[in-house]
């Protein structure tokens, strides 16, 4: 059960993260139902006066390149796999004659595109680099979030540095709280760099799961605030937090970039060793004819359990026993099997298996191959680290541990009144407030929106309804 209030402002604070203005005109192929069409795609707009269009019932990429094309549109929305179909619908564009879509218009998609989100999954460098290239997002931002939080609760900006927007999920959202502990332990936040659950605290934190009491009590949990925190405005401290636990993995550097590891049930232990699927997944993204993998694991004998790696390959490329040949020459088959890649090594036994695009998917896959020591499973190839200032005018880092101190927990960063300790922080000032009441739980002295998105002259009609009216002259 989410509030109003959760829904509009994760809009709201989404829309002005990212840059949206008046002058934007965003595609969005998600679903209204889903909290990515609702929040990300309609609040978002409708908060920033921005115009939003749904290219199709039911997602189609090619209608939804064409309105993209058709309208100018400025942004456009898509999980990854939406992102990849759009962009074989473009590359089947540029060979179909007559083509739906002109070539001139297609030419034309990187002028007017720029900017984007990408939401629900991990998107992979490569395919970002894809979206930069072939339709120009070139502020496309990740957000991170689960429907139990309004969704958003970490977002790249456009302001971040290209390294750190494909490798990270971004830092922690105005007005909300993350920490990260040990699963084991939830009350040890684990040291700058490790690895551990991911927890929200904040006004976007959902009141609790519709007539289940006790899987609510699972994931929210009342903690104390930690003396040495202050909160989030520099007002009175609360007297507890209330914070919803993700079970996602991930850590967080230096600088408060949170990555996503993957989710804590889905490790796979393989002979003793804990091996992360996504992490894999991403090693496979760097095979130039791989456009979707999933990694899961599996029961086996001896180890406890195997490795699979379930591989769709791109359209014009057919695989027959480990080996791919293209079918049909496809501008990007050619140029992706020209592509060379490089990996990181490790060791770990991975069976591959591929879907065909026409194969059934719950019986199509067939293993092609069993190959030992497959190379850069474990430890994909990072972006390198930039070297310029990436924080922004107020924030700067905070100091090192002291040589030798391995058990000290560094501070996120010291800009007034933000103070965390370890994993822990807190998003950074924003210049609105929260839209509508103050929230229940919220840190902060009353707030209110000092630039309402709406306004009028009459009370509210809630009052003609027989319901408790709202603040006057706001909606």
């Amino acid at each position: 059960m989410l509030s109003h209030t959760s829904v509009l402002n994760n809009g709201y604070l989404i829309a002005h993260r990212m840059g949206l203005d008046p002058t934007d005109l965003i595609v969005c192929p998600p679903p209204l139902f889903h909290c990515f069409g609702c929040v990300l795609g309609y609040m978002a707009t409708a908060t920033t006066g921005a115009a939003i269009l749904f290219p199709s019932p039911a997602f189609d990429p090619l209608a939804s390149v064409r309105m993209a094309a058709d309208y100018r549109a400025t942004g456009l929305y898509g999980v990854p796999t939406m992102f990849v179909a759009m962009l074989e619908a473009v590359a089947a564009q540029a060979q179909q004659h007559p083509a739906v879509i002109p070539d001139a218009q297609l030419r034309a998609l990187p002028q007017h595109l720029r900017k984007g989100i990408a939401a629900g999954s991990s998107i992979p460098a490569p395919l970002m680099q894809r979206l930069y290239d072939v339709l120009g997002l070139r502020d496309l931002v990740i957000c991170y979030g689960m429907t139990e939080t309004s969704p958003v609760s970490c977002m790249t900006s456009p302001a971040d540095p290209p390294a750190k927007r494909m490798a990270s999920v971004g830092r922690a959202m105005p007005h909300t709280a993350i920490k990260i502990v040990d699963p084991a332990d939830r009350a040890r936040i684990v040291p700058r760099g490790a690895r551990g659950e991911l927890a929200v605290a904040g006004y976007l934190v959902m009141k609790g799961y519709w007539g289940d009491e006790a899987r609510t009590r699972e994931v929210k949990v009342k903690e104390q605030w930690a003396e040495e925190d202050d909160s989030v405005s520099g007002g009175p401290r609360p007297k507890a937090v209330m914070w919803m636990y993700s079970g996602d993995e991930a850590r967080m550097d230096a600088e408060g970039y949170v990555e996503i590891t993957g989710r804590i049930k889905d490790l796979i232990i393989r002979g003793g060793e804990n091996i992360h699927p996504l992490e894999i997944e991403t090693c496979l993204f760097q095979h130039p004819l791989i456009a979707e993998a999933s990694v899961v694991g599996v029961p086996d004998p001896r180890l406890g359990e195997a490795v699979v790696a379930f591989v769709n390959v791109l359209k014009g490329v057919s695989v027959v026993d480990g080996e791919y040949e293209q079918s049909v020459p496809t501008p990007e088959a050619s140029a992706a099997a020209a592509t060379t890649t490089t990996t990181t090594t490790a060791a770990a036994a991975v069976m591959v298996g591929v879907v065909e695009e026409d194969a059934d998917k719950a019986s199509g896959a067939k293993c092609l191959s069993k190959r030992e020591g497959l190379e850069g499973v474990t430890q994909p190839v990072r972006a390198s680290a930039p070297t310029e200032p990436v924080l922004g005018p107020t924030l700067r880092p905070a100091p090192a541990p002291a040589p030798g101190d391995s058990t000290a927990r560094t501070k996120y960063f010291v800009a007034t009144p933000h103070i965390g300790r370890g994993t822990y922080c807190k998003g950074p000032p924003h210049s609105h407030s929260l839209i509508g009441p103050p929230h229940k739980t919220s840190p902060s002295r009353p707030q209110r929106c000092q630039k309402q998105p709406v306004q009028c002259a009459k009370p509210c009609k809630q009052k003609q309804m027989g319901k408790r009216p709202g603040p006057t002259g706001t909606h």
